[in-house]
């Protein structure tokens, strides 16, 4: 039995509100999905199940289940997932039924009819109180460097990814078809979701276009909307918003408008983590008997955004024509969604706010970090013993962090550090997630059930497996990698040490998102190619940390799949490491045409990654490569004040505060239980607290735009990626052994 807690939330009672929850299994503990339920307050609930990851016993390690609680108003309230426990059934369960590519989704409360190969995406729609015909919900539509577009059903039709009875997701993949036939073939790939859920009258639309094109020109994307235009005319149109209360605009049938744009987003004050809400934005068109309300999901973060209501219907901007138009690369793509709430006229204008604003902030139970470590997750971050000085400063480290509102930008951030060298000739270089800022994310939320970092984590996810990753090219050291820290995300391309998967599969395992898994697919079979090209041997020696964040890529995988392909090229990296030590005596690496040098932060990547391959395979090779090197870097590049040099070489014994040299020395302890290392450590930790502020928050609000992005201030999200794990880890082992000061993180320590 794993405890769900549901902070409080809304001030309304939602019955059968649609929730879900990823939980982790001990190894042998649960086999199958059939015999698990949420009980509520009033017993089990409708529930649905499916596994996500699977230990190599076959047994279950990640369970994604949804479910419709029962929730107060203005309270917290806990449910429990109950393994042993037949699934329940809804009262109204929702079911599809695909038939010559065409397909059929039934919720009880609403019935929709999808198109065949070659058609439109919707047919008719019923529901209580109405219905929609086949002609008058039209789209999605886009243009595309200056050409009409529309989407429709792809050339297999839907492929049914759920089927009930609480949830049902259904897929089309494409190419945007001309809108005259006559006018040439299609371009630009697009996949197509929609999900129901069990006696809902609402459906989620999902619409992702990929730039597969063989040019390796960038496309320009402009009017990307969806229509709806009856055959009726309205009699009553709104359109709300919102960053607190929500604001209205309404008619009855004159037309009424609202953008988000550049300016709207600079001079609009929000007080919210945007994160986890920034406001409703939904419109409404009805006539004297059904209406037919549409609810952007994050659309102030992913703007530009806009809204057309008149009596001849309803248009929903994505990309809204007056904006102008939004630059796609090769290999880039970018998923949309939409609430699409189907009603009858007499439904209240604040039940249409309040779905609105579910959607956009739902309610998310969290779960003990003891049900993490009894997987054997996480066990080295998580502890009993805290200290608050440095759980604050911890928690304001991840809160200082910038972020970007645009739509091929929300999710990630600028690196100011990079972009003031000019690396991007003045214009911003962002982070595309680097050292994995989404799966530090996801360890801090397992450690503290702090909502804002699994906000944090899906969003930036979302982002990094669309924006981030080549997911076309001609040119097999790019298609299927992630791309390096750049203008514009794309512009230097894939190398080892820049790609990541960890993140990636906690968001699998968080929304079950099939095309997240594809993506983790293509990033680590991309490092696998790069490694063994000409371009990148193992054999030079100069990669500790090309080939260290490759080991991790690696281990990543076999942990996930069990796939014993994984460990046969973590062997290969594992025996590059011993040959390069047996022929330097160290992992030393040229730097001027005349020295060899250590590189601390490098070596201390490939000691970390190797440390994970430990986990999975102990031997005594690894254990005393890892003790070995570092024993070396603290021997050659120990500095008087107790922290490391950035490179052994007069140049450049500057301190290097890189924090992972932390982990690596804490790993040293726990391989030979010298706390040697753990004061060496925390010497270095002394002094990273003490750069970064002691715990103050360094993000002001600041908001900047910039073409097609507004980029509000606050340290980059690398430096928190790039440091907590290690921070964590060394918290951990210092509580531990209670090596850690009182007055740690306050001025008293200085």
């Amino acid at each position: 039995m794993i405890q769900l807690h549901f902070p409080k939330l809304s001030s309304l009672v939602r019955k059968e509100e649609v929730c879900q929850i990823a939980t982790p299994h001990p190894q042998g503990a649960l086999r199958d999905v059939r015999t698990v339920s949420v009980c509520g307050a009033n017993g089990p609930v409708p529930t649905q199940s499916q596994a996500t990851a699977l230990w190599p016993d076959g047994s279950i390690k990640w369970m994604l289940t949804k479910f419709l609680a029962d929730l107060p108003a203005n309270r917290g309230t806990d449910e429990y997932v109950l393994t042993e426990s037949p699934t329940v059934l809804p009262a109204l369960p929702a079911s599809v039924e695909a038939n010559g590519g065409a397909a059929v989704i039934d919720t009880g409360a609403l019935k929709l009819n999808l198109g065949a190969p070659g058609e439109p995406v919707f047919g008719s729609a019923e529901f209580a109180g109405g219905s929609f015909g086949a002609d008058e919900l039209q789209g999605p539509f886009v243009s595309i460097d200056g050409k009409p577009y529309r989407v429709l059903v792809g050339p297999d039709g839907w492929q049914v990814l759920e089927k009930g009875p609480v949830a049902v997701t259904v897929r089309t993949m494409g190419k945007h078809i001309p809108a005259e036939a006559s006018e040439g073939e299609g371009c630009v790939d697009f996949h197509l979701i929609i999900r129901a859920w069990a006696g809902k009258p609402y459906i989620e639309l999902e619409y992702r276009f990929l730039h597969k094109e063989d040019t390796t020109d960038p496309i320009m994307l402009s009017d990307m909307r969806l229509d709806l235009k009856p055959a009726t005319e309205g009699t009553n149109c709104c359109i709300g918003y919102s960053n607190y209360k929500t604001k209205f605009k309404r008619s009855e049938g004159e037309a009424i408008d609202h953008e988000i744009d550049n300016d709207y987003l600079l001079y609009t004050a929000n007080e919210q983590m945007p994160q986890v809400n920034f406001g409703a934005y939904f419109a409404n068109w009805q006539d004297a008997e059904r209406g037919l309300c549409v609810s952007v999901y994050q659309a102030f973060q992913n703007y530009p955004k806009g809204f057309h209501v008149d009596r001849q219907g309803l248009s929903v901007g994505l990309i809204p024509g007056s904006f102008g138009e939004i630059r796609v690369e090769q290999g880039m793509a970018r998923a949309q969604k939409m609430l699409l709430h189907f009603h009858p006229a007499e439904t209240p204008e604040l039940e249409l706010d309040f779905r609105s604003l579910q959607y956009n902030m739902p309610d998310k139970p969290a779960i003990e970090s003891c049900v993490y470590t009894n997987a054997g997750l996480y066990r080295e971050f998580i502890g009993e013993k805290r200290q608050m000085n440095v759980e604050l400063f911890i928690k304001n480290l991840g809160e200082s962090t910038a972020y970007a509102y645009g739509l091929m930008h929300w999710g990630d951030a600028p690196d100011m550090g990079y972009t003031t060298q000019g690396r991007a000739h003045g214009e911003y270089v962002w982070t595309n997630n680097e050292y994995d800022y989404p799966h530090q994310c996801m360890i801090e939320y397992a450690r503290t059930g702090n909502r804002a970092f699994l906000d944090k984590l899906l969003v930036a996810a979302s982002h990094w497996q669309d924006v981030d990753v080549c997911h076309y090219s001609k040119d097999p050291l790019l298609m299927g990698g992630q791309h390096m820290h750049s203008r514009y995300h794309v512009e230097i391309g894939c190398k080892p040490s820049h790609e990541w998967v960890e993140g990636l599969l906690d968001y699998y395992h968080l929304t079950g998102d099939p095309f997240t898994l594809d993506t983790v697919n293509g990033i680590a079979t991309n490092v696998e190619y790069v490694l063994t090209h000409e371009i990148f041997t193992l054999d030079n020696y100069t990669a500790a940390r090309e080939a260290g964040w490759a080991l991790r890529t690696f281990c990543a995988m076999y942990s996930e799949t069990g796939d014993e392909v994984w460990l046969r090229h973590c062997d290969r990296i594992v025996d590059y490491f011993v040959r390069w030590r047996e022929d330097y005596g160290a992992w030393l690496q040229p730097y001027t045409d005349h020295t060899m040098v250590r590189v601390p932060f490098m070596i201390s990547v490939a000691c970390v990654s190797l440390m994970m391959y430990y986990r999975i395979r102990p031997s005594e090779l690894i254990k005393d490569l890892i003790i070995t090197a570092m024993d070396d870097v603290l021997e050659n590049c120990y500095s008087y004040d107790g922290v490391l040099y950035y490179k052994e070489l007069p140049s450049l014994q500057r301190t290097g505060m890189n924090p992972i040299a932390m982990q690596a020395l804490t790993y040293c302890y726990e391989l030979t239980g010298d706390k040697t290392y753990l004061e060496k450590a925390l010497v270095m930790f002394r002094l990273a607290v003490f750069l970064k502020g002691r715990g103050g928050s360094t993000h002001h609000g600041s908001k900047t735009a910039s073409r097609d992005s507004v980029v509000c201030g606050g340290d980059s999200p690398k430096s928190f990626a790039q440091s907590y794990p290690c921070f964590a880890t060394l918290y951990k082992a210092l509580m531990d052994n209670d090596m850690l000061p009182a007055d740690f993180c306050t001025s008293a320590m200085w």
